[in-house]
């Protein structure tokens, strides 16, 4: 008798063991899943289904082949909703950086953070629901999703518990009204709550699905027959009510106005908008593109890589100068920090202010310093103006002859204490840079251009020029005083004749190097 319930006990507890947890890979690496073709080359929503589990992304993206990264989807940071048919006991993430940018990103579980990382993987998080949401602090890093481990809890439901309700969808953002699903074991009756209380027998009898038009919680528990109930399973379904913000010119926002709406979780930034402002700073003109980028109202915003009135193209970065007054039309966005809108922008409306305040202009005998320099980029007065500053070559970043214009500092007495950056600045008279040793430290110059400050960087932006070098102020590139053995000398003068002696005064090319002879 004994030995028979030892043996009824043992049946009994295999018959409520749970079998062994499993772990399963969503791998999304090389584009092995199911609905590929669907994936292209712009930011959508989509949903992956694999055997165990669905990922759904709000916004993902398949970059073209070549880029750094195109072997896995892409998301600019926007939510992805992981659900798989049974309780998910843990979960591991791997995913793949573009950029080096730092962003923060969370795995939430009934709209709670149970784990956050910066470092773009996650390790055996523990779940305890069916579903989970990866969350991202930002929503401009372009980051690759490799694979997501699950080890999945497919062990019996004990006949004394009823397995928890499925509602569909899961905790997660949207950007519109969504259809409700709640499914249950059958035989079971379902019961729900839409404002976060706990539900029971006594709740909302679901009997077909409804619509959230607006962030709710939905909680919902499943009764069988003998009137036990299960656990609660939660959704907490965020809608976003994206609105649009598209305007006319005589409503443009001001630049004020434009960073409250980038601030607008709720904002359709992918709107074109109209934004009013007067400019305030010049930044850089791109020859290639024809366009320019400048700030408005004090650097508050900045239009970046514009056209000008109607779409022409600008010639110069004086086609405009602070104090005049635009109205823009294009994207606006949030850069990193900095607030502007995208390029392929046009200015609409243009009215010609009266200039800076102050003039900083000067002539090559009244160059100033480099101190002087650093005390009229501090002011932040008339940098519109080009000037000319004197220095002596401290230190050379780069001579490119592909490009050629060149990258190095002067100062005041040629040491590197306090030295004011020539960023890609072309030779004597805007010739550009043919030889790496056209100058040198310890070169005496006077340089032409348009004072900045970039950054933490006190420089002159590109496209300023040598206006003499060494006291030169010809087209002449580095000369030589070196003895010449004129027996064996080839020689030639400037227009490239040769002759057989230097007792003229002029510039000499001998064995290929320049010579002057005063």
């Amino acid at each position: 008798m004994r030995k028979f319930l030892l043996t009824l006990a043992a049946v009994a507890l295999t018959a409520f063991a749970a079998k062994a947890d499993r772990t399963v890979t969503l791998d999304f690496v090389g584009w092995n899943f199911d609905g590929v073709a669907e994936w292209t080359q712009s930011y959508a929503e989509h949903t992956v289904n694999f055997d165990d589990a669905t990922v759904y992304f709000k916004k993902a993206d398949r970059q073209p082949e070549g880029n750094a990264i195109d072997d896995c989807p892409v998301t600019k940071g926007y939510d992805i909703v992981v659900t798989a048919k049974s309780q998910i006991v843990s979960t591991s993430v791997l995913f793949k950086q573009w950029n080096t940018k730092t962003k923060t990103a969370n795995i939430v579980v009934d709209g709670t953070s149970v784990a956050e990382t910066d470092a773009f993987a996650f390790e055996n998080v523990a779940i305890g629901a069916t579903s989970y949401t990866i969350t991202f602090t930002e929503t401009n890093n372009q980051i690759g999703l490799q694979n997501i481990t699950l080890v999945l809890a497919d062990g019996e439901t004990p006949v004394d518990e009823v397995a928890a309700p499925v509602i569909t969808p899961a905790t997660g953002t949207y950007d519109e009204p969504q259809t409700v699903t709640i499914t249950a074991a059958e035989g079971c009756k379902i019961y729900y709550t839409l404002d976060g209380t706990e539900p029971n027998d006594g709740s909302t009898l679901y009997t077909e699905s409804f619509v959230v038009s607006e962030t709710t919680t939905v909680k919902a528990v499943a009764v069988n027959a003998e009137d036990t109930q299960s656990k609660v399973a939660t959704s907490v379904i965020t809608i976003k009510n994206v609105h649009s913000i598209a305007n006319t010119i005589e409503t443009a926002y001001t630049t004020a106005e434009a960073i409250a709406l980038i601030d607008d979780p709720n904002a359709d930034l992918s709107d074109s908008v109209y934004v009013k402002g007067v400019v305030s700073k010049v930044d850089n003109y791109n020859s290639k593109y024809h366009s320019i980028t400048y700030w408005l109202d004090d650097n508050a915003f900045q239009i970046y890589s514009g056209k000008g009135l109607n779409g022409e193209d600008p010639q110069s970065d004086e086609y405009l100068s602070a104090g005049d007054e635009v109205i823009v039309y294009g994207v606006i966005k949030k850069y990193n920090t900095t607030y502007e809108m995208d390029k392929n922008n046009y200015i609409v409306k243009l009215t010609k202010g009266e200039g800076p305040a102050v003039s900083i202009k000067n002539t090559p005998e009244t160059a100033y310093t480099v101190a002087k320099a650093f005390e009229l980029i501090d002011a932040g007065q008339g940098l519109d103006d080009k000037v000319y500053v004197k220095g002596i070559i401290s230190t050379i970043n780069e001579v490119s002859t592909q490009h050629g214009n060149a990258t190095y500092f002067i100062s005041d007495d040629g040491t590197t204490t306090k030295e004011l950056e020539i960023y890609r600045g072309y030779s004597v008279g805007g010739e550009k840079f043919t030889a790496e040793d056209e100058i040198k430290v310890g070169d005496e110059v006077i340089v032409y251009g348009k004072l900045t400050l970039y950054g933490t960087t006190y420089e002159f932006s590109s496209g300023s020029s040598i206006y003499s070098l060494n006291g030169n102020t010809s087209a002449i590139k580095r000369v030589s005083d070196d003895a010449i053995d004129l027996s064996t000398a080839v020689i030639y003068n400037v227009l490239g004749k040769r002759v057989t002696d230097m007792s003229k005064k002029g510039i000499y090319i001998v064995n290929g190097k320049k010579y002057v002879v005063k």
